[in-house]
């Protein structure tokens, strides 16, 4: 597998708004303050329309994972984790999702339609290999992102769901995987505190002619 193609699980979206361009789900400030948010969305809409996070009726909403066929019968621990958090969640098949990268993005949209509560979307999978699932690619190499999954109301660059990919190799990773973040969760604190006070941020860039290019900034 393609090191560069590779996809790793990424934290969900942090997105900056001008207030002039976009808007929440296509949204004004009247219908948003009349109707439920999901909670995940408050901090985002309360700068975007200038709205008090004390005027927002904001709640927990719904979780969408869609996994391939073979892993979904192994998702019982971690659903009824999201559940203890207070999300509903939809597990959907990728034969149900569809087998393209436009199919899923038409699923999610499906599913926000018929729940505006929908707060996260989880893929799981890798663009190749084992436990296939696709993606979009951009640009001259082909660079590889799930974010234009969560561009479903208007013309602007806000996502409308949080998006977020378990890259796994097999299913050892994927058990892994799902105990890691249920112990991050319930016991952040478990073996060492002083990982809150650290932390590492790593950059760099890739090509395949010379001249190769380096990090282009120090961090």
């Amino acid at each position: 597998m393609c090191n560069y193609k590779k996809l790793i699980f990424l934290l969900f979206s942090i997105v900056l708004i001008n207030a002039e361009e976009s808007s929440f789900r296509g949204k004004n400030k009247e219908e948003v303050l009349g109707s439920r948010i999901p909670l995940s969305f408050s901090n985002m809409v309360s700068e975007n329309y200038k709205i008090l996070p004390s005027q927002l009726n904001a709640h927990r909403g719904s979780y969408l994972i869609i996994a391939p066929d073979g892993v979904v019968n192994y998702l019982g621990d971690f659903v009824s984790f999201k559940k203890s958090q207070g999300f509903d969640v939809y597990v959907v098949a990728l034969s149900v999702a569809g087998e393209t990268a436009n199919e899923i993005k038409e699923t999610i949209e499906t599913t926000l339609e018929e729940d505006p509560m929908l707060e996260y979307v989880l893929l799981i999978g890798d663009v190749d290999g084992f436990s296939e699932l696709p993606s979009f690619y951009y640009g001259p190499e082909n660079d590889v992102t799930d974010q234009k999954y969560t561009y479903i109301y208007g013309n602007d660059n806000v996502p409308d769901v949080f998006i977020g990919r378990l890259s796994i190799d097999s299913l050892s990773d994927l058990a892994v995987i799902m105990s890691k973040t249920i112990n991050y969760v319930r016991n952040p604190l478990q073996y060492n505190p002083d990982w809150l006070s650290r932390g590492i941020v790593v950059a760099g860039n890739y090509s395949n002619t010379y001249p190769i290019p380096v990090t282009p900034k120090w961090t």
